[in-house]
């Protein structure tokens, strides 16, 4: 069964769902990878990738799933976050949507405003991990 309300949300601004359907390049794999990363993604825009685990899930060959985020960074969806163990992270763009509160948002699109998004995704990550992740 599909719908499973109230197990996890993302917002997602509508307008984005057009654009990205009418981009040729975002062909099914893709498009594929993307929703299972959305379907991950944690507080603050956060989803960390494994690509290896992401092949097994959705039966696809790990490069495949390497160049979809790939083509995902450079449609400007994903940003490449920091390296978390032997994995990457990458943040949903703030343009895109958000999971989170309203505050915590506002606070992103403001600092945004004054650094690069990548600089923004680690310094971000640095408080998402104090806030959100179990302490070693």
């Amino acid at each position: 069964r599909w719908a499973t309300y109230g197990k996890g949300w993302v917002l997602i601004f509508q307008d984005d769902f057009e654009k990205i359907a009418l981009d040729r390049e975002m062909t099914g794999e893709i498009l594929r990878v993307w929703m299972h990363l959305m379907g991950r993604l944690g507080f603050e825009n956060f989803v960390v990738v494994n690509s290896v685990e992401i092949a097994k899930s959705l039966g696809l060959q790990q490069p495949n799933v390497a160049r979809s985020i790939k083509k995902l960074v450079e449609k400007g969806l994903l940003i490449r976050g920091p390296k978390v163990g032997r994995s990457a992270s990458y943040r949903l763009s703030l343009d895109i949507g958000w999971k989170g509160s309203a505050k915590a948002y506002n606070e992103n699109i403001r600092a945004r405003q004054k650094t690069s998004a990548e600089e923004l995704a680690k310094e971000r990550w640095k408080i998402y991990e104090q806030e959100h992740l179990p302490k070693e």
